[in-house]
Protein backbone atom coordinates (compact mmCIF):
# COMPACT_ATOMS: atom_id res chain seq x y z
CA UNK A 1 0.00 0.00 0.00
CA UNK A 2 1.45 3.18 -1.03
CA UNK A 3 0.85 6.44 1.18
CA UNK A 4 0.59 10.10 -0.85
CA UNK A 5 1.45 12.79 1.59
CA UNK A 6 0.22 15.98 1.12
CA UNK A 7 1.68 18.91 2.93
CA UNK A 8 1.13 22.82 2.70
CA UNK A 9 4.89 24.58 1.66
CA UNK A 10 5.13 28.35 3.03
CA UNK A 11 8.31 29.61 1.19
CA UNK A 12 9.78 33.14 0.80
CA UNK A 13 9.54 34.29 -2.81
CA UNK A 14 11.84 36.22 -4.23
CA UNK A 15 11.24 38.73 -6.92
CA UNK A 16 10.67 37.48 -9.98
CA UNK A 17 9.09 33.54 -8.75
CA UNK A 18 4.93 33.29 -9.14
CA UNK A 19 3.36 34.32 -6.05
CA UNK A 20 1.48 30.75 -6.26
CA UNK A 21 4.58 29.29 -4.53
CA UNK A 22 3.91 31.04 -1.01
CA UNK A 23 1.19 28.46 0.16
CA UNK A 24 1.01 25.73 -2.19
CA UNK A 25 -0.16 22.43 -1.17
CA UNK A 26 1.30 19.77 -3.19
CA UNK A 27 3.17 16.18 -2.87
CA UNK A 28 6.94 15.54 -2.36
CA UNK A 29 6.73 14.86 -6.28
CA UNK A 30 5.84 17.71 -7.18
CA UNK A 31 7.81 19.80 -4.53
CA UNK A 32 10.99 18.36 -6.28
CA UNK A 33 9.48 19.25 -9.72
CA UNK A 34 8.94 22.92 -8.32
CA UNK A 35 12.04 23.21 -6.95
CA UNK A 36 14.16 21.80 -10.16
CA UNK A 37 11.70 24.47 -12.56
CA UNK A 38 12.15 27.40 -10.24
CA UNK A 39 15.32 27.02 -7.78
CA UNK A 40 17.45 25.05 -10.27
CA UNK A 41 17.86 28.28 -12.63
CA UNK A 42 19.04 30.29 -9.38
CA UNK A 43 21.46 27.99 -8.29
CA UNK A 44 23.03 27.87 -11.64
CA UNK A 45 22.74 31.62 -11.91
CA UNK A 46 24.73 31.84 -8.72
CA UNK A 47 27.08 29.66 -9.70
CA UNK A 48 27.79 31.14 -13.10
CA UNK A 49 28.50 35.02 -11.39
CA UNK A 50 30.93 33.36 -9.12
CA UNK A 51 32.72 31.73 -11.73
CA UNK A 52 32.75 35.59 -13.25
CA UNK A 53 33.91 36.97 -10.29
CA UNK A 54 36.77 34.05 -9.78
CA UNK A 55 38.27 35.87 -13.32
CA UNK A 56 38.32 39.42 -12.44
CA UNK A 57 41.49 39.30 -10.79
CA UNK A 58 43.13 37.88 -14.28
CA UNK A 59 40.85 39.68 -16.22
CA UNK A 60 41.60 43.08 -14.80
CA UNK A 61 45.39 42.57 -14.35
CA UNK A 62 45.33 41.88 -17.95
CA UNK A 63 43.59 45.12 -18.80
CA UNK A 64 45.81 47.38 -16.57
CA UNK A 65 49.18 45.33 -18.63
CA UNK A 66 47.64 46.24 -21.75
CA UNK A 67 46.60 49.74 -20.60
CA UNK A 68 50.09 50.40 -19.49
CA UNK A 69 51.36 48.71 -22.45
CA UNK A 70 49.26 51.40 -24.65
CA UNK A 71 50.19 54.14 -22.64
CA UNK A 72 54.31 53.52 -23.10
CA UNK A 73 54.05 52.84 -26.84
CA UNK A 74 52.45 56.14 -27.41
CA UNK A 75 55.70 57.72 -25.21
CA UNK A 76 54.10 58.74 -22.12
CA UNK A 77 54.87 57.73 -18.85
CA UNK A 78 53.26 55.98 -16.21
CA UNK A 79 52.91 55.88 -12.51
CA UNK A 80 52.94 52.55 -10.59
CA UNK A 81 53.95 51.35 -7.08
CA UNK A 82 56.99 48.89 -6.66
CA UNK A 83 58.96 48.38 -3.88
CA UNK A 84 57.70 50.59 -1.28
CA UNK A 85 57.58 53.65 -3.69
CA UNK A 86 55.77 55.74 -6.43
CA UNK A 87 57.83 55.02 -9.31
CA UNK A 88 57.71 56.64 -12.90
CA UNK A 89 58.02 54.43 -15.74
CA UNK A 90 59.06 55.93 -18.99
CA UNK A 91 59.08 54.69 -22.64
CA UNK A 92 62.88 53.84 -22.81
CA UNK A 93 62.51 51.66 -19.42
CA UNK A 94 63.86 54.40 -17.56
CA UNK A 95 62.66 54.37 -13.21
CA UNK A 96 62.00 57.62 -11.05
CA UNK A 97 61.62 57.20 -7.62
CA UNK A 98 59.01 59.70 -6.61
CA UNK A 99 57.82 58.84 -3.17
CA UNK A 100 58.08 56.91 -0.35
CA UNK A 101 54.63 54.82 0.44
CA UNK A 102 53.41 52.87 3.53
CA UNK A 103 53.60 49.17 3.33
CA UNK A 104 50.36 47.41 2.23
CA UNK A 105 47.70 46.50 4.69
CA UNK A 106 47.60 43.30 5.55
CA UNK A 107 43.60 42.46 5.47
CA UNK A 108 41.75 39.43 6.52
CA UNK A 109 38.79 38.91 3.82
CA UNK A 110 35.29 40.22 5.51
CA UNK A 111 36.87 42.81 7.55
CA UNK A 112 35.68 46.20 7.37
CA UNK A 113 38.11 49.04 7.73
CA UNK A 114 37.38 52.47 8.19
CA UNK A 115 39.73 54.92 6.29
CA UNK A 116 39.97 58.18 8.05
Amino acid sequence: MTTTRHFTLRLFVPSGFPDGMRNTPCSPDALTLTLIQHGWAMVEQERHIQELENRLPLASGEAFAAAQAQVLASGQSVLQTEAGFIVRVFPDGRKQRLKTIDPPTPVTPGTILTIR
